[in-house]
């Protein structure tokens, strides 16, 4: 068997069972197992499949048509331009996310060594996006997540201006310093939303995805507990779920925060609520 005709059993293998996008995660799982891309594929693509590859390969394909995440089967995935290690354990980085990193910065902008929080900061991609572009920040990136720690950890090495904290964000604001911005991306999903998880998502840890009080509690308690940290003139951040930008404005004001803003995502969703001290 080529390397094409492992593509294209591929594709169809997981058009049948009604994977979202075929050809491109086939193309994902090829390119990992053999190191053809699909760009590569008119040149190399006549090149025998060795029978240890496709057995392997054939393995990825079966856990993927179970709607297992196709992150989780690479072991890595791209956000902000980086590569972020992931797996079982830690929540997988989405662009939505981007939205809350490029407030972050904006927001940055004429503050010289700034102290930022990245709460329940998961894999540590927003910690590492802004790092990226603010090495001059002291970035405290809290994680309660043992699981999650560890990948934190491994993709913020790279970034000396990143400290992991293994602690719950509910209990970890005395031991922080005063910070310029707060960024998070806390779990917002109610339990009605948690029933209504599409398969790929079930895979994902449960402890970053759930949150209660209708998926408030923890905008609810990071905008108390967190108010005193911040600096005058500085700001908090925070992603929030479908329809959930009202409500998060109205417990940021309930909270003293001022001059509340929104600011949407790719697909025109009211991704971000931003305010000031």
């Amino acid at each position: 068997m080529t390397i094409r005709q492992a593509y294209l059993g591929t594709v169809g293998y997981l058009r049948a069972y009604g994977v979202e996008s075929p050809e491109f995660d086939a193309s994902q799982l090829v390119e990992a197992v053999t190191g053809v891309s699909r760009g590569r594929m008119p040149l190399d693509g006549q090149k025998d499949i060795p029978p240890a590859q496709w057995k392997k390969l054939r393995a990825m394909i079966d856990r993927r048509a179970q709607k297992y995440p196709l992150q989780y089967l690479l072991g890595e995935w791209e956000f902000f331009g980086l590569p972020f290690s992931v797996g079982e354990g830690v929540l997988i980085p989405r662009p939505d996310t981007e939205t809350l990193v490029e407030t972050g910065l904006k927001l940055l902008e004429g503050v010289s060594h700034p102290v930022v929080y990245d709460l329940c900061s998961g894999s540590g991609c927003i910690a590492a996006a802004v790092a990226s572009q603010r090495p001059d920040a002291l970035i405290y990136a809290v994680e309660v997540s043992q699981e999650a720690f560890s990948y934190l950890t491994k993709n913020t090495r790279p970034f000396p201006g990143v400290r992991p904290v293994l602690a719950d964000i509910f209990e970890a604001a005395p031991q922080l310093p005063s910070c310029h911005l707060i960024l998070s991306n806390p779990p917002y999903l109610s339990d009605e939303e948690m029933n209504r998880l599409q398969t790929e998502v079930t895979y994902e840890p449960e402890i970053a995805l759930r949150a209660g009080e209708n998926g408030l509690a923890f905008y609810r308690s990071i905008a108390k507990a967190y108010r005193p940290n911040v600096l005058p003139q500085g700001h908090i951040a925070f992603e929030v779920g479908y329809r959930q930008s009202g409500l998060a404005e109205e417990l940021l004001r309930e909270n003293g925060w001022r001059h509340i803003e929104k600011k949407q995502d790719l697909n025109g969703i009211e991704r971000v609520v931003y305010a000031s001290a």
